[in-house]
């Protein structure tokens, strides 16, 4: 990119996530995904959509 390249003027930020995660134990299993929203404190994060697995 050159020597012009200024990293500095770059910034990356979301206050949106996609998390998922999945749990076995011995013949039952589950997954799930969800999407959270990230607010200021004291709420934090909260989940604004989830789906559940449980084959």
């Amino acid at each position: 990119m050159g020597e012009t390249f200024d990293r500095g003027r770059f910034d990356v930020a979301s206050d949106w996530f996609e998390m998922e995660a999945t749990a076995a134990l011995n013949d039952h299993s589950g997954s799930r995904k969800a999407v959270m929203f990230r607010q200021s404190l004291p709420l934090g994060a909260i989940v604004t959509y989830r789906v559940s697995t449980y084959p």
